[in-house]
């Protein structure tokens, strides 16, 4: 009887569709959902795997490791029913992940300023080179997870897997689409590049809840939800006056609930038809599955009760509703939680009360009315209808019908509030909302080029270190794969054209990017310093930041070990009589460019000076500056946009760097 309140439906993580690339040479994990309690069988090129579903559904499964080729077709049986994905192919696949340098598509033109009107753009001749490029474009594939700031996490995402065919390839990812090609190049199997990125998102929305109450220094990120909702007076959501984005769109500003339509024509009553209704999956925002925007929405769920439950006193038990909402059972209201314009509720428990009365054998209905006045709208956690007899449970999540009584669109936040739940900016929002519903699927590693939004000052700059570093740690854990590879872009130049700026949150960030690279043995980096644009954050040149990430992956991940992977890294310094000498790894034939001064010293004083030798003697580099005798710190390449003058045989710029020669 409790399985007949269930949906039978088998559906798989939205990333196994027809189309998909799966990791080769790695264990391959399979989850989805489809009726509880049964036994659910995986089938895929003669290897079969099985496991059984849970309560409420949810099952995972692995396949043995596969060799590279294609196309397959992968199938899964359970509870009587099957499914099947087609045209899979096995090769490599990379997480492409960050904010909008890596969102930033083929066909994007975001220029903050053209030179020459008349001109083609760097990124349309860039496209056009892609497309004259690429060979097998069916074999190398791309699946883009659509934004979603959810209010849940969610175990879904939105998306499709496309080949690098004209009709599909402006879409993707510019560096994505460069790196992948150049791995495609090399290595000769199908290509697939899962892209997760959101612009002006903050590292610390890409990291769980989880990972930063773990870390002390960054606990007080994971508080900052829950700060802005229970402490944060009523007025901190009234939006009522229209905002106009960027784009000089005009976003409606949020209002109060204008009352309940939908109970008045029947929404929860047990014969209404709402068939023509849209499915919805609970736990879930109804924004990023497409029900509709801010407003007032109605879900619906059938539930076949057992015998025994007849006239039993019930309770639906729930995890919450963002943020507002009122449930029925059986056409009578039963509870409701939320008023005017707060949003303290959005995450507390719902536990309503049924008279016994109202329980009869067979189809009953639960109707809930949510209503959310700004940013996201959701049905979050477990819901269930509670045996207060017996405590037996019932499971209610799964598919629902759902629809809007009222849209008003997508309403948020003006620029300048604060990070707050759903918004990109707030803490472990973007982890719930698109990376969640990705864990586990098989990869070889992640390209990651972030880190613009956090260089807002400096001590945002330096808690980057700690912050990127649990990141990493978390994707990791979560992967189960401690050696993930993580490679990441040192940020390009951005800002005023100046040879040093002593106080640069940029720099300062660029700093922990190297430090986090040079201390774990498993993250790389390369720098895409020399190819930034002092007037637009979106250098157009995504080509040879891809080129150069490729090139990376190919000498730490895949063993090309003729491949130089970065340009030239510290590895020695010595400081003798005033001059200090610098021994770089990848540092085969460096070569001085011309330019403004890039080196830049200091004494105990603390007071930095140019330095008047730099020179190439061998395989080091000679740095010195008359005005200081005893150099205490080296300072290289050191501005938002600086000049940049060490670069090796590869052509590949040195990160800038910080040395200090002294114990404090």
């Amino acid at each position: 009887n409790q399985q007949e309140s269930f949906l039978i439906m088998i559906r798989l993580a939205s990333l196994f569709q027809d189309g998909a690339v799966l990791q080769r040479d790695m264990e391959l994990p399979v989850w989805g959902k489809a009726q509880p309690g049964v036994i659910a069988e995986i089938q895929f090129d003669g290897c079969v795997s099985r496991t059984r579903t849970s309560s409420e559904g949810d099952f995972i499964a692995y396949l043995p490791p596969h060799g590279a080729g294609g196309p397959f077709e992968l199938t899964v049986k359970a509870g009587g029913e099957e499914l099947t994905i087609r045209d899979i192919l096995v090769g490599e696949v990379w997480l492409a992940s960050g904010q909008s340098n890596m969102e930033y598509m083929l066909s994007s033109d975001w220029r903050a300023f053209k030179d020459d009107e008349q001109k083609e753009v760097l990124g349309r001749v860039q496209e056009r080179q892609f497309g004259e490029m690429i060979m097998e474009p069916e074999k190398f594939r791309f699946f883009t997870v659509q934004v979603n700031a959810s209010g849940a996490p969610e175990k879904f995402c939105t998306g499709a897997w496309h080949p690098m065919t004209e009709e599909f390839r402006g879409k993707a990812s510019a560096v994505a689409a460069w790196f992948g090609l150049g791995l495609q190049y090399q290595l000769d199997v199908p290509i697939g590049i899962v892209a997760c990125s959101w612009g002006g998102s903050p590292a610390e929305a890409w990291i769980s809840e989880e990972a930063m109450m773990a870390v002390p220094e960054l606990k007080k990120l994971a508080d900052i939800p829950r700060h802005y909702h229970y402490e944060k007076a009523p007025e901190f959501w009234e939006y009522s006056q229209p905002v106009v984005n960027k784009a000089g769109t005009e976003i409606p500003g949020a209002e109060p609930d204008s009352g309940n339509q939908g109970f008045e024509k029947g929404f929860a009553d047990v014969n209404f038809d709402d068939s023509s209704w849209k499915d919805m999956t609970v736990s879930g925002s109804w924004k990023a599955q497409g029900i509709a925007g801010n407003g007032a929405v109605w879900f619906r769920k059938k539930v076949s009760l057992p015998t025994q439950w007849k006239n039993v006193p019930l309770e639906l038990e729930g995890g919450s509703v963002d943020k507002h909402d009122i449930a029925y059972f059986n056409g009578h209201e039963i509870g409701r939680t939320g008023e005017g314009m707060e949003s303290r509720w959005y995450n507390l428990k719902r536990r309503y009360p049924i008279d016994s009365s109202l329980a009869v054998e067979g189809d009953n209905v639960v109707a809930l009315r949510g209503f959310s006045f700004a940013c996201d709208g959701a049905i979050n956690g477990s819901w269930f209808l509670v045996n207060k007899n017996t405590n037996e449970r019932l499971s209610l999540n799964g598919i629902w019908k759902a629809n809007a009584e009222y849209d008003r669109g997508n309403i948020v936040p003006p620029p300048a509030q604060p990070p707050r739940v759903n918004n990109r900016h707030t803490p472990a929002i973007l982890f719930n909302g698109m990376l969640r519903p990705i864990i586990p699927y098989a990869m070889r590693g992640v390209i990651w080029y972030q880190g613009e939004t956090n260089a807002s000052t400096i001590d945002r700059s330096l808690l980057y270190r700690e912050l990127l570093q649990s990141m990493i740690d978390d994707w990791r854990r979560r992967w189960r794969q401690p050696d993930l590879p993580f490679i990441m872009v040192q940020l390009a130049g951005y800002g005023s054209e100046t040879s040093f700026e002593e106080e640069a949150p940029w720099a300062f960030l660029r700093e922990s990017q190297r430090v986090i690279a040079l201390q774990d043995p498993d993250t790389y980096m390369v720098s895409a310093i020399d190819v930034g644009e002092a007037n637009d954050i979106h250098p157009q040149n995504k080509l040879e930041v891809g080129k150069r990430l490729a090139m990376c992956a190919l000498h730490h991940v895949y063993n090309f070990k003729e491949i130089v992977p970065a340009g030239p890294e510290v590895e020695k310094a010595e400081v003798s009589d005033g001059v200090v000498r610098l021994t770089f790894s990848y540092g085969e034939e460096l070569e001085l460019r011309s330019g403004d001064d890039a080196f830049f010293l200091a004494g105990a004083d603390r007071v930095f000076h140019p330095a008047d030798q730099v020179r190439i003697d061998g395989e080091q580099l000679v740095v010195s500056s008359s005005k200081v005798a005893e150099p205490v710190e080296l300072r290289y390449a050191w501005a938002g946009f600086p000049a940049v003058l060490l670069y090796n045989k590869a052509g590949f710029p040195a990160p800038s760097f910080r040395l200090c020669f002294c114990e404090d």
